[in-house]
């Protein structure tokens, strides 16, 4: 009887039971606990959803009225969204300073307050967020979101005061905008936030669920675990002896290598594990090598892998590729060979562990020239443990600069080698048939972040051309629209200022020096004469005709041009400074249609001066093209509204000293004879405008 109790006790097969048993026992609680714990997780980020839900949809509901600021229409918006939320504790709207709106709440003492902590917060968010706080010991998860006007909300408003919209350009209409929209319109000058709103949420009804689970789970728990006891005790019984063998066998091939056979004799489950175990063994025996080699060179190419589709960006994914493929290889130095698009050359793109001197003398080849050339062309890898004997290498850079062992691997497309890379060693580094295979696969990968960086490139590109095109296609639309109408208005004015200056002159002539009236005489004729130089303007904006061309020399053009403002100048302390290329290149334009052009410039340039300064004109030449710079120390344009001078009708001047057509007429100008006319300016240091027109190629008799 003592030896049977002292067996139960102390023998293999009371481990095993007390073992089972513990293990039971510790699972069963551990997964109560990961249940209670998972349970409570659950909850609380039900809670944390339904609290971000609600908050969001009582911010959208209640925005009418935070806008308005009307309690009759939030009271029953908050009542909504707070009947079917057992769990809430209070909720209250704010306007945009903080003052209290719409309160709702059932804890005594609490009142509603929003601090400077919260609207800095509200601020840097983009949407509802929560806190947790205590209240009078109580767990609150408190949320917060911003009432913002939304589009929708804009469209309402539309409709709400579309009967008390009047036509905003008949000066006659007397209807006013009711209070609301004229407050919907200030609100829409300081921004799209308008007001706040909060909501607690109490964590008693999570905690008394939680209750519930613990009692439930240690319930089950009880229960179940008389049976486990029954059953380890009978799998005890019968799991000792082979047990017992598969762990001598385990802890065999855990100490490193001792593969033994359990001769276990049993037609049962238990035999069929044994059998099993044994072929498992065999298994392992010749699969142990093969398997860790795998899983190496897995490894390394998802290092790869990962490296390269980090970015984008060509030259990064190539740096990080070398340095991931220098680490697996242990080689010490690496550089990759991509087309250039010049002639078919390659050069290199990236590198690491060697200098820019080297570089250099190695940086151009052509496919099929040296080992790297060779490797684009055929698509395979030419690997060298030691080229110290080996023909295919010849004795150049890479010799000279100490290196001996050496791989070449093919960046690879789907469809053909874009590339190549090479990394090398000082020391003699016998390649396996699985460091070049996997070398290979790394090139595959490679050229294909390689390809589609540069399909990222192209498309954006792309992209960047078409919004070029449409902005085109605007303009010129803009601007045909704009020709018409001033056709229109040329007619319809200029024959009306024909008869009021023909009489105004007359009477002017006929009336004598003393009578007074003869000076408003004057102010009319004036100014009747500067409406006409509108319609002038007009008519040259609308007038489509082609220019007559001469062959000339631009600095001839400039300095007839600077003749007529050089007294503007002067007066204004302006310094008129030329710099011209010797024998610069003849264009072929419309002298009057350019000197129209660059007096407009120039008058612009001493007018953005009005406390004197320095105006340099400079001719250069730039390939088939003659430049004309216009520079000024005046106070720049600023960046909002440099896109828009060459628009018909912007000016910055004041009304009675611009029109806003001078600058378009002369773009207009300039691209009826192939040219381009730029501005690049920078506040505080003045503005420059380029004039490009073609060269006359003098062999051809054309301008190019």
């Amino acid at each position: 009887m003592k030896n049977i109790l002292y067996a139960f006790r102390h023998g293999f097969r009371a481990r095993v039971f007390w073992y089972i048993t513990s293990i039971v026992i510790g699972i069963s609680v551990f997964f109560t606990a990961v249940v209670i714990y998972q349970q409570e997780k659950l909850l609380k980020q039900d809670l944390i959803n339904k609290g971000i839900s609600v908050v969001r949809n009582l911010a959208h509901d209640s925005e009418l009225g935070v806008f308005t600021e009307s309690r009759d229409f939030l009271e029953p918006v908050i009542m909504q969204s707070v009947r079917y939320e057992s769990n809430v504790l209070y909720a209250a709207i704010y306007n945009l300073n903080g003052k209290p709106l719409s309160v709702h709440t059932d804890v005594k003492g609490w009142t509603a307050g929003i601090s400077e902590d919260i609207k800095r917060e509200l601020g840097e968010r983009n949407g509802p967020f929560w806190q947790k706080s205590v209240f009078d010991k109580d767990t609150i998860y408190d949320f917060w979101a911003t009432v913002v006007a939304s589009k929708e909300f804009k469209r309402e408003e539309d409709m709400i005061f579309q009967d008390t919209k009047g036509d905003e350009n008949n000066s006659t209409s007397n209807i006013k905008k009711p209070l609301v929209r004229q407050a919907y319109d200030e609100q829409a000058k300081r921004g799209k936030t308008i007001g706040m709103v909060q909501m607690g949420f109490s964590l008693k009804g999570i905690n008394a669920r939680i209750k519930e689970i613990i009692w439930t789970s240690v319930s089950i728990t009880v229960l179940f675990l008389p049976a486990a006891f029954i059953l380890t005790y009978v799998l005890s019984q019968r799991l000792a002896k082979p047990l017992l063998l598969l762990k001598n066998g385990v802890e065999g091939i855990e100490k490193g290598g001792w593969y033994e056979r359990i001769d276990l004799n049993s037609r049962d489950e238990i035999g069929e594990l044994a059998s099993s175990f044994n072929r498992m063994v065999d298994a392992i025996k010749n699969r142990d090598e093969k398997v860790m080699r795998h899983v190496k060179e897995l490894s390394a190419l998802n290092l790869v892998t990962s490296a390269v589709n980090q970015s984008l960006d060509l030259k990064t994914i190539l740096e990080c590729a070398i340095k991931e493929v220098l680490k697996i290889t242990g080689m010490e130095a690496g550089w990759v060979y991509l087309s250039s698009g010049d002639k078919g050359l390659f050069n290199i793109t990236a590198y690491e562990g060697v200098d820019d001197k080297f570089v250099q003398s190695i940086d151009s080849l052509k496919p099929g020239e040296g080992i790297a050339g060779r490797v684009i062309l055929s698509g395979k890898p030419i690997i060298a443990d030691d080229i110290t004997g080996d023909t295919r290498i010849s004795r150049g850079e890479v010799w000279e600069e100490g290196f001996r062992a050496f791989a070449s691997i093919p960046l690879k497309t789907r469809e053909d080698a874009i590339g190549a890379m090479n990394i090398t060693s000082r020391s003699v580094h016998p390649f396996t048939s699985d460091e070049i295979e996997l070398l290979y696969s790394i090139g595959n990968e490679i050229g294909t972040a390689v390809e589609n960086s540069m399909l990222y490139e192209k498309v954006k590109r792309q992209l960047e051309e078409i919004e070029r095109g449409q902005e085109k296609l605007i303009r010129t639309a803009r601007l045909a629209s704009l020709g018409e109408l001033a056709a229109n208005v040329a007619h319809e004015v200029n024959n009306p200022l024909t008869g009021i200056l023909g009489y105004t002159s007359l009477m002017r002539d006929d009336m004598p020096d003393t009578n007074p009236d003869k000076e408003k005489l004057n102010v009319i004729f004036n100014e009747t004469m500067r409406i006409k130089n509108i319609v002038r303007n007009l008519l040259d904006f609308a007038r489509q005709r082609e220019p007559k061309m001469d062959k000339t020399c631009i600095v001839d053009v400039l300095k007839d041009t600077l003749n007529l403002v050089s007294h503007l100048a002067k007066v204004s302390n302006v310094q008129i400074v030329e710099e011209y290329i010797d024998n610069p290149p003849l264009v072929s334009v419309d002298v009057q249609q350019m000197k129209q052009v660059f007096l407009n410039l120039f008058n612009n340039a001493i007018y953005v001066m009005p406390k004197g300064g320095s105006m340099k004109v400079m001719v250069s030449k730039e390939a088939e093209w003659v430049n004309v710079s216009i520079h000024d120390s005046g106070g720049g344009i600023p960046k909002d509204i440099i896109h828009k001078i060459f628009d018909p009708f912007f000016t910055t001047k004041p009304q009675a000293k611009g029109t806003g057509l001078g600058l378009s007429i002369s773009h207009g100008i300039v691209e009826r004879h192939g040219g381009t006319i730029g501005v690049e300016s920078e506040i505080d240091r003045g503005s420059i405008f380029t004039v490009k027109l073609p060269a006359v190629d003098e062999t051809k008799g054309n301008a190019e």
